[in-house]
């Protein structure tokens, strides 16, 4: 666990926060913008606002913090869309009618008579 910090650094990193909050806005709106109907704008800021929060103690003195704390901010974001958000969406009345293009496939399910892929696939041999 890391050692708390005192007084001075708590100001030093609140003062940076305030400084950038609307950099993490502003990164977080443009992708809502870009993914508008699949996620919520204010998931995406409140994501950006805690990458903000936790990437902004690690700035170096004397280098501009804007283009890592830009880089850190996009990368949380990536890191939700990747992680959260289904980005492919299927009509729901297609998906329960099985009409599904992308639709997964069980290997323990067999088809017309076909022995299921989980049989087909070769024993691993433990050496």
């Amino acid at each position: 666990m890391a050692a708390p910090l005192s007084r001075s650094a708590l100001r030093a990193r609140d003062a940076l926060v305030l400084e950038h909050l609307s950099l993490a806005d502003a990164v977080a709106s443009a992708v809502a913008r870009r993914f508008f109907p699949l996620v919520e704008r204010e998931d995406l800021i409140q994501v950006a606002r805690e990458a903000l929060l936790r990437s902004v103690l690690r700035c170096k003195a004397g280098e501009p913090a804007e283009p890592y704390l830009r880089r850190c901010i996009s990368g949380a974001l990536q890191h939700h869309l990747r992680d959260r958000v289904r980005l492919v969406r299927i009509p729901r009345r297609l998906h329960e009618q099985g009409q599904c293009p992308l639709g997964h496939i069980s290997l323990d399910a067999s088809f017309a008579g076909e022995p299921c892929l989980l049989d087909q696939v070769a024993p691993l041999r433990v050496v």
